[in-house]
């Protein structure tokens, strides 16, 4: 699903959310309604405490909107993926070209209001989250200092079949989403049920967004369950229980999030069940 991770390091003038370079977080301040560069190093590699609406990453890393963390490059070396927190101050930017790639956003806290280039208009509060797909016009209004989530497909190259319109993933909106009947998963392996919607996906499918729920169950580490991919998961309700084979165990709630590197050996958990947005 995602490749591979790197900090959003510079931003132009013209694009909002800016052109992403190779390093895990960064910050960028909007000033007299233009994005200006301004990189920082790390100022904190504390671990040992969570903290919420975090992103995890195994070995675990926590890092808040304002705390950041180098983490080692854990994917493949094609460097056209990247996921990490972003905040900005309030400011418009109109995106009069087209954008550049794919980019879901996930709003922590803080205000967006997103206008199409057909003149509809979005509010995205804090719990809401969209995808803007690449070729997508229109502007981006923060009207209060926000925070946000990112990940990105297409750093260097992607293809989307088609023109694809903002696609809106919405905490709230979770029980509107018909996701299906509860089907056993993995049954060689577990007893777990469950069921979901791919919301978005790019063309060759290395890029997908969508809402997952299951039963409680846990699918033990000989299934190798993470073998072939990275995964990025936000539980909405429900926590997931994360145990390494060498006996590093993590768990993550609501207003976390975790990153589990392709090849990850250890059980996937869900003691009560979850529901969760997964990239």
């Amino acid at each position: 699903l995602i490749l591979i991770f790197f900090l959003k390091a510079s931003a132009t003038s013209k694009i909002l959310l800016g052109m992403f370079s190779l390093s895990f977080f960064s910050i960028c301040f909007l000033l007299s309604g233009k994005i200006l560069s301004n990189p920082e190093n790390p100022i904190s590699k504390e671990t040992s405490a969570f903290c919420k609406d975090s992103l995890k990453f195994l070995p675990i890393a926590i890092a808040s909107p304002t705390d950041f963390i180098e983490v080692p490059r854990i994917a493949g070396e094609d460097e056209n993926f990247s996921i990490g927190i972003w905040e900005a101050k309030r400011g418009e930017e109109v995106m009069d070209t087209p954008y550049p790639y794919n980019e879901f956003m996930y709003v922590l806290f803080g205000q967006m209001v997103v206008k199409n280039s057909d003149g509809q208009t979005i509010i995205f509060n804090p719990g809401q989250g969209f995808v803007t797909p690449k070729d997508w016009m229109g502007s981006f209004t923060i009207t209060e200092d926000l925070a946000i989530i990112y990940a990105i497909d297409g750093l260097k190259q992607t293809k989307n079949d088609g023109p694809i319109d903002l696609v809106e993933i919405n905490d709230a909106r979770v029980s509107a989403y018909d996701l299906g009947d509860f089907e056993p998963y993995y049954p060689e392996y577990s007893n777990l049920l469950a069921r979901g919607i791919t919301l978005f996906s790019n063309q060759d499918e290395s890029f997908q967004v969508g809402i997952w729920e299951s039963t409680s169950g846990s699918i033990p580490a000989s299934a190798e369950y993470f073998h072939g991919y990275h995964e990025f998961m936000y539980p909405l309700s429900g926590s997931i229980r994360l145990s390494h084979i060498n006996g590093q165990v993590s768990v993550t709630n609501p207003g976390e999030g975790v990153l589990i590197p392709s090849n990850w050996d250890g059980e996937f958990a869900v003691p009560e069940g979850v529901v969760k947005i997964w990239i």
